[in-house]
């Protein structure tokens, strides 16, 4: 068909192109624009009127998980380096708009490792890998994404899953090349 309407066809490639080019840059904005600094306004929620932990010493991880669209009421499993829970939260799940919050237990440190679950099962794991410990009132971002799962996993030939499950496989200056070379390829 577009052997003989190339003129149109020509214009549906193009478009398909810019979509395609607006998505990829849109997911490597949510990741390197939100993983790397800190968001939030720091105060706690309206329910939580525990005056031991004012919101100044709050410390707390926070992040979107979507693969395009939102992935809403998913289970959020976070793990330290140790394996163990870093979280109060016990039972952590995305919200209707896909966003999650992990207020940390006292002495936690990074890295923490993030593996969104849709409940659907529609798609695989979101996996991202918090590599800052925040400080008290100044959540730190860290979205899940196919973006960050796909980075994840070239610290194990292509399995993200593999690095949480054997924490040995993570390293902070591979994640960090890595990084850099996705944010080079972006600017081209």
């Amino acid at each position: 068909m577009c052997r003989f309407k190339r003129h149109i066809c020509d214009k549906q490639n193009v478009r398909t192109r810019k979509m395609k080019n607006i998505i990829f840059v849109w997911m490597a904005a949510i990741f390197f624009g939100l993983t790397s600094c800190g968001g939030g306004s720091g105060s706690t929620d309206a329910t939580n009127n525990n005056t031991q932990n004012p919101a100044s010493t709050v410390v707390q991880i926070v992040g979107t998980a979507a693969t395009g669209a939102a992935l809403t009421f998913a289970n959020v499993e976070i793990t330290s380096a140790d394996g163990s829970s870093p979280c109060v939260e016990i039972d952590i799940k995305t919200d209707g708009l896909g966003a999650y919050k992990c207020t940390l237990k006292d002495g936690k440190t990074a890295p923490f490792f993030i593996v969104v679950t849709d409940p659907a099962l529609n798609t695989t794991p979101l996996v991202s890998i918090a590599t800052v410990t925040p400080t008290g009132g100044t959540p730190h971002t860290v979205n899940a994404t196919p973006l960050t799962t796909a980075i994840v996993g070239q610290l194990n030939g292509g399995d993200a899953l593999s690095v949480v499950s054997d924490k040995t496989k993570y390293s902070a200056s591979k994640l960090n090349i890595i990084n850099t070379n996705v944010l080079a390829q972006i600017k081209g």
